[in-house]
């Protein structure tokens, strides 16, 4: 079916060569549970039904050129490629594979050892040092999933008063916020805490 004619040129019309199989199509929207596959299935199904591109692309809020491509993916792989159309890898990670190295031994190290004037690593401070050190720009976001990616959990103090030590009930550790550990750094307190 040719497309309607826009602005004075008439759009070439799309033709399948593949046979399309509306039975089996349906079934596969229905067994479909991601959206994006329902969509990719559904405007096939229409398409095979008489619909033309554009009408398809207006009834799922997609340009002209998606459901176009749809089609054509199916008309050369058939049903299977429409399951693999995927999005892209994503933006590179701005650190190289030694800077996350280094990074983990600077979480795995007190930031008194660096030379650096507190205690603990927060996203903040982690970040600023890693602007300062590589010239990487990261907003305390990313860094907190760099972490989260690395293994590193933020543990934030639990006050037990039944327990309570007097050397961590001073001002200065008052403003303690938190600290990052990795998972087996976690384990290992956990379970040195239980035996007691």
């Amino acid at each position: 079916m040719p497309y309607p004619n826009l602005g004075g040129h008439m759009a070439r019309t799309l033709e399948i060569s593949r046979p399309i199989n509306i039975p089996a199509l349906q079934d596969l929207i229905r067994s479909a549970d991601n959206t994006r596959l329902k969509e990719r299935f559904q405007s096939l199904l229409w398409f095979a039904q008489g619909d033309d591109c554009i009408a398809i692309a207006e009834r799922l809020g997609r340009c002209r050129q998606v459901i176009s491509n749809y089609l054509k993916t199916y008309d050369e792989f058939g049903t299977d490629a429409l399951k693999k159309i995927g999005r892209g890898p994503g933006r590179q990670s701005r650190l190289t594979a030694t800077n996350k190295k280094t990074i983990r031994k600077w979480m795995t190290s007190s930031p008194r050892d660096l030379g650096l004037a507190f205690n603990n690593w927060d996203c903040k401070r982690l970040s600023i040092h890693i602007h300062n050190k590589f010239g990487v720009k990261l907003s305390r976001e990313q860094v907190r999933r760099m972490l989260h990616k690395m293994g590193f959990r933020l543990l934030r103090p639990r006050h037990k008063l039944l327990q309570a030590n007097p050397e961590l009930i001073s001002k200065k550790n008052a403003k303690f916020k938190g600290l990052w550990l990795s998972m087996e750094k976690i384990a290992e307190l956990s379970s040195s805490t239980k035996m007691r």
